[in-house]
């Protein structure tokens, strides 16, 4: 059993997706503390062959103290999110040949005034996750009362509270700050996702990569999206 876990990102990315894809079991960490200028409540999509920004403002985001589950959605005057990026989103996507079918599953979940940031990003994370046909399934830390000072430390308590015997980690820069020996020590067993970034036809003249999955899933149809993502990742020992 195999299980992988990450913080909760707003419209994540290819890789992201890719990794639940690849695990039995999928745990969003949403009992970490929050960080300004993180992917938490922000990410990017295509514009005019170039990078357009999308951010949620949030109440309270330079408390380094708070949670993310306890991170609040800023619905003031001054609001510019859900609505503004939904609009972004029609101006750049809506020829494409995945507009018709992702698109309004999309909308369904980003037009519901969420009050906690925690709720529209797992929303889209489940929905990406079915609309993919992906059968892993996902869990909140929170619910599993998963706890740990360090990263090693939070992944021995994820792999005793989901049962699993493989945790799946990424081949980015946080292995450096991973204890994989202490891991191994107390009984885990570690993977790695060997990841290449699927190439389809974009809004770019030059391809762009590790931008919003959703400029993938609405650039083609359904199954080639499933394809596309099911050839991107593999397990590697």
């Amino acid at each position: 059993m195999i299980v992988s876990a990450h913080q909760p990102h707003y419209l994540p990315w290819c890789g992201y997706i890719n990794k639940m894809l690849l695990s039995d079991k999928f745990v969003v960490m949403d009992n970490m503390h929050f960080t300004s200028y993180h992917y938490l409540n922000r990410n990017r999509i295509i514009q005019n062959d170039r990078i357009l920004k999308l951010s949620l403002p949030v109440k309270n985001k330079n408390k380094s103290s708070l949670l993310i589950k306890d991170v609040e959605l800023d619905y003031s005057h001054s609001y510019r999110g859900c609505k503004k990026h939904m609009k972004s989103i029609i101006h750049n996507y809506s020829k494409c040949k995945g507009f018709d079918e992702f698109f309004p599953l999309l909308q369904g979940v980003m037009k519901y005034k969420h009050k906690w940031l925690l709720d529209i990003d797992f929303a889209i994370i489940n929905l990406i996750k079915d609309y993919l046909n992906i059968n892993t399934e996902t869990y909140l830390a929170s619910e599993l009362d998963i706890r740990g000072k360090k990263e090693d430390e939070l992944f021995l308590s994820l792999l005793e509270r989901t049962s699993s015997s493989h945790i799946l980690l990424g081949l980015g820069a946080s292995l450096n700050y991973i204890n994989t020996d202490k891991i191994v020590k107390n009984g885990g067993n570690i993977v790695y996702q060997k990841f290449d970034h699927p190439v389809y036809s974009q809004n770019s003249e030059d391809f762009i990569k590790g931008v919003s999955i959703i400029d993938l899933l609405l650039n083609n149809t359904r199954e080639k999206s499933i394809n596309l993502i099911n050839a991107s990742g593999s397990i590697e020992k």
